[in-house]
C-alpha cells in the first residue's frame, strides 16, 4: 500500500469503526530487542511488532536467503526509528529499507544520511522526495554470486508518494554484493517495461531464472477499488532467462512456446477481481507453488496454488483466511514466502498490515508492521469437509501434520463449537481408534451457538475423533498442541461424577447422588480414578451443570481456600459446561459449589505430574468490563459493556501470580450481551485469527477456558457481532518455560461443516 512521508499527505481515510485499545496500548512498543526469539511465525511476528530492529512502520516485505546463511529483508515505504518512538510521524521516512538477519538478530539498514531523514536502500540518491522513487520486488543470487533484485521505478506528478497519480514507469535491477550488502550497480532492467513489471517475483530451476510479471498499478484513481487498474492488475506473466543471468533479455512465455517479443506474452495465471500480487516458488521435486493475497488492499485471504512446470496452470489448494490487526478499521495485503517451514511443513509467509484510517496507523505505528502466517504446503494432508454431522454420527479429523501441529503431537488443545443443533445432547472427542468414552465434551442447545476448550488426546493415526448424539455443525480451532515430552498426560475423556440418578460414573464413585444445593461442597476423589494417575498434581476436567433452577455459576478448586472467581457460568433450560484446569487438593480430590441448585457432572480428559510444566494459580481477576467491578490490582476495569469490534489490550504477567512465560491459561466470560456475538483470544503480536473462542446469546452468560500464547505478558481480545457485552477475564494458571512441552499456536481453523 505504502505511505508518504508525513500524516498531511497521506491517503484519505475511509469511513471505518476504530477499534479502541480500551486497556492499553500492546506491549511490543515497550518491549523490544533486536533478535527474534526463533523464526517460527509467532516469534518473527511478535519481533517485528517489537519495532526492537528499529523498524517502525513497513510493507510489503521481500525476504532473500544470501549464501553465507543470513537473509536480507527489503520493505516499502518505511518508516526508521525504535521502540520508543510513539508516533509514525515522529519517525524517519525512506521509500524503501533493508533489514539484514544474522540468525536470530536483525539490523536495520539505509542508503545513507541520519536516522531522522533517512536516503532509500535502494535509488536513494537518485529520488526526488515524494515525486520519484522505487519500492523492492523480487530477486535471487545470480550466476556472478551477487545478489539481483528488481525494483520499481514510480512516480507521481502531484508529489504526493503512494497515493493517487502514482505509477509504475519502469522496471531497475540492483546488483548487491552478499557480504557487504554495498549496492554495486543499480539500473533499468534489460527489459524495463513496466505492463507488466517482470520480476515482480523470481524462482529458478537448474536451467532457467523464472521472472513473473504484475502491472502493480494501484493508484489509477482516487479511492477505493478504482485505485487498481482492472486492465492488468489481476493478471500474471512469465519470463525467462538463464539460469542466474539476470543482466540477460528475457524471453517470454506466448502460451504454447518461449518467444523473443514481449507483446506476444499471454498470462499464466488471471485470478481475482482487483489484483493478484502473485508470488511463486519452486519445490526440490519440480513443482511450483505460489501464494498471492488477492485482490489485494481488498481481500481477506492467502490463496495457495500448485503447477506442474514454471507456465501452469496453477490449481488452488488452498484458502487460509487472514485477520487484521485491528479489525475492521485495519486490511492486510501482499503475502510473500520468507526462508522457513513450519514443524508441519507449512509455509511461513510475511503479510502486510495497515489501517484505512490514517490517522490510526499514525498514533498506533505498531498496526503498519508485518506479520508471519502460515500457508499448508500442497504435501500436507487434506481433509474433505463433512456435511453436517447426523445424529449419532461420528467426524474423524487429522490433526497431526495440520494448522501447526507436528505430525508425533501426543495431544491437542481446540476449542470446539456447535451452531445449529437440532435438539439437546452433546459432542464428546476422544482419539481415534479407541471406543467412544460416556463422556461429554460439548453440550448442545437448540437454537444457540455453543462452544468449548478440549483437550484431546491423538490418535495413532493423528486424528482426533468427534461425536453428536444430536444432528449439527460444527467447528474447531487448534489452540496449541503437546509434545511427547510433554508433563501432561492426555486421556480419553472419563466420568467422576454425575449426580443425576440412574447415571454411572467410570468406577461407581460420585454417581446418581441428587442435585447440588447452593452453597453445597461436594469433594470429588479424582487422583488414581479412570487413568489419573494417583501421583497427578493438576487435571484438565470438563465441568457441565445440567437441569439448573436459576442462572448462576460453579467454582472448582483445591479444597483449600475457596476462591473468588468461577469457572462456569449455569443458564436455566440449558446444560453448560467448560475445560477447567484444576490443582488437586490433599489426598487427590477437587471441591465444587454451586450458587444454584443444578446437578454437576465432572469429566477427566488429561493430568500433569509434579515437573511444574504448567504452573496453576490462584484464579484472579485481570479485566472485568462491569461497572463497579474489582480486579486483582485495581487494573483493567473499564466500566462499561465492550461494543463489537474493539479491542482489549490485556496486560497478564506480574499480575496475580503469573510471570513472564509463554502461555496462559484464562476463563473467558461474557455476560450481559444484548445479542448474540463471540470473543476472540490471541497473543497481541499477530493478526486477530478468524477464530472464536466464547460464543454468547444475548442475555445468557458464557465462560469458556482459552489457552493462549503471551505477547511479551500480553494478549488480545476481541468482540465479535454488533452488540455489547461486558467481559470479564479470570487468570488460572500459566506455562513458564519455552520449548516446553506445551506448543501454543495463533489459532486456527481446522474444521467447519458451515464451508461446503
Amino acid at each position: 500500500m505504502g505511505l508518504p512521508r508525513t500524516s498531511a499527505k497521506l491517503m484519505v481515510a475511509l469511513a471505518c469503526v476504530l477499534a479502541v485499545p480500551i486497556v492499553a496500548a500492546p506491549p511490543a512498543v515497550a518491549a523490544a530487542t533486536n533478535c527474534a526469539a526463533s523464526t517460527g511465525p509467532l516469534d518473527l511476528s511478535t519481533f517485528f511488532a517489537s519495532a526492537g530492529s528499529g523498524l517502525v512502520g513497513g510493507d510489503y516485505p521481500h525476504s532473500y536467503p544470501l549464501p553465507d546463511g543470513r537473509v536480507l529483508w527489503l520493505f516499502q515505504d518505511s518508516f526508521v526509528g525504535g521502540p520508543d518512538t510513539p508516533r509514525l510521524d515522529h519517525a524517519g521516512f525512506a521509500h524503501n529499507v533493508a533489514l539484514v538477519q544474522t540468525g536470530l538478530c536483525f539490523e536495520l539498514r539505509w542508503g545513507g544520511g541520519p536516522a531522522e531523514a533517512p536516503q532509500s536502500f535502494l535509488g536513494g540518491s537518485l529520488e526526488g522526495d515524494l515525486f520519484h522513487w522505487w519500492w523492492p520486488l523480487d530477486g535471487e543470487i545470480g550466476s556472478d554470486g551477487n545478489l539481483h533484485v528488481f525494483a520499481a521505478e514510480f512516480v507521481n506528478g502531484a508529489g504526493t508518494g503512494a497515493g493517487s497519480g502514482a505509477t509504475p514507469v519502469a522496471v531497475w535491477r540492483a546488483v548487491i554484493d552478499p557480504v557487504s550488502l554495498t549496492v554495486l550497480t543499480f539500473e533499468p532492467a534489460p527489459d524495463p517495461s513496466d505492463r507488466p513489471l517482470f520480476g515482480f517475483s523470481v524462482t529458478s530451476d537448474e536451467a532457467w531464472s523464472y521472472l513473473y510479471g504484475n502491472c502493480y498499478r494501484q493508484f489509477t484513481e482516487p479511492m477505493f477499488v478504482g485505485w487498481f487498474d482492472l486492465t492488468c492488475n489481476a493478471q500474471v506473466d512469465v519470463a525467462r532467462v538463464p539460469k542466474g543471468h539476470f543482466e540477460a533479455v528475457p524471453e517470454y512465455w506466448d502460451g504454447t512456446a518461449w518467444v523473443a517479443d514481449r507483446d506476444d506474452a499471454v498470462p499464466v495465471h488471471v485470478d481475482g477481481t482487483f489484483a493478484d500480487p502473485l508470488q511463486v516458488e519452486r519445490l526440490a521435486d519440480g513443482r511450483y507453488v505460489a501464494v498471492s493475497h488477492l485482490d489485494d488492499w481488498f481481500g481477506t485471504a492467502v490463496f495457495a496454488y500448485v503447477a506442474p512446470s514454471a507456465t501452469g496452470p496453477f490449481t488452488l489448494y488452498a484458502r487460509v483466511p487472514v485477520a487484521t490487526a485491528c479489525g475492521g478499521e485495519c486490511t492486510t495485503y501482499f503475502a510473500g514466502f520468507t526462508p522457513w517451514r513450519t514443524a508441519s511443513g507449512s509455509f511461513e509467509i510475511a503479510i502486510s498490515n495497515f489501517t484505512w484510517t490514517i490517522a490510526t496507523a499514525v498514533e498506533q505505528p505498531w498496526l503498519y508492521r508485518p506479520s508471519v502466517v502460515t500457508v499448508p504446503s500442497p504435501d500436507e494432508p487434506a481433509e474433505p469437509i463433512p456435511v453436517l454431522i447426523e445424529a449419532d454420527g461420528t467426524v474423524a479429523l487429522r490433526l497431526a501434520g495440520r494448522n501447526g501441529v507436528d505430525r508425533e503431537a501426543a495431544s491437542v488443545a481446540l476449542t470446539l463449537v456447535a451452531a445449529g443443533a437440532q435438539a439437546n445432547g452433546y459432542v464428546t472427542v476422544w482419539a481415534c481408534g479407541g471406543p467412544r468414552p460416556v463422556a461429554s465434551s460439548l453440550n448442545l442447545a437448540p437454537g444457540s451457538t455453543v462452544g468449548n476448550t478440549v483437550i484431546a488426546p491423538v490418535g495413532a493415526d493423528g486424528r482426533v475423533c468427534l461425536w453428536a448424539s444430536a444432528r449439527t455443525e460444527l467447528i474447531v480451532d487448534v489452540q496449541g498442541w503437546m509434545t511427547t515430552r510433554s508433563d501432561h498426560h492426555g486421556i480419553d475423556p472419563v466420568r467422576l461424577l454425575d449426580t443425576r440418578p440412574g447415571y454411572a460414573t467410570v468406577d461407581g464413585i460420585g454417581a446418581g447422588g441428587g442435585v447440588v444445593r447452593p452453597g453445597q461442597v461436594l469433594r470429588v476423589p479424582v487422583a488414581g480414578r479412570g487413568g489419573v494417575s494417583s501421583a497427578s498434581r493438576l487435571v484438565s476436567l470438563n465441568i457441565t451443570a445440567a437441569g439448573a433452577r436459576a442462572a448462576g455459576f460453579v467454582k472448582v478448586w483445591d479444597c483449600g481456600a475457596e476462591p473468588s472467581t468461577s469457572n462456569l457460568n449455569v443458564v436455566v433450560g440449558q446444560a453448560a459446561s467448560n475445560l477447567s484446569v484444576v490443582a488437586l487438593g490433599l489426598g487427590g480430590e477437587l471441591c465444587a459449589i454451586s450458587s444454584v441448585t443444578t446437578h454437576l457432572l465432572v469429566d477427566a480428559q488429561g493430568w500433569w505430574g509434579a515437573r511444574g510444566e504448567l504452573a496453576p494459580v490462584l484464579p484472579s481477576r485481570l479485566i472485568d468490563s462491569r461497572p463497579g467491578a474489582t480486579t486483582v490490582d485495581g487494573f483493567g476495569l473499564v466500566g462499561r459493556p465492550i461494543v463489537g469490534g474493539e479491542v482489549l489490550y490485556v496486560p497478564v504477567a506480574a499480575r496475580g501470580s503469573v510471570g513472564l512465560g509463554e502461555a496462559v491459561v484464562l476463563n473467558v466470560v461474557a455476560l450481559h450481551a444484548d445479542r448474540a456475538g463471540y470473543l476472540t483470544v490471541w497473543p497481541c503480536a499477530a493478526p486477530q485469527p478468524a477464530t472464536s473462542n466464547v460464543n454468547f446469546q444475548a442475555r445468557a452468560a458464557r465462560a469458556t477456558l482459552a489457552i493462549t500464547t503471551m505477547s511479551e505478558g500480553w494478549v488480545c481480545l476481541a468482540v465479535g457481532g454488533a452488540g455489547r457485552v461486558d467481559v470479564v477475564v479470570d487468570v488460572m494458571g500459566w506455562f513458564p518455560a519455552r520449548g516446553g512441552g506445551y506448543v501454543p499456536l495463533v489459532p486456527s481453523r481446522a474444521l467447519d461443516t458451515r464451508n461446503r
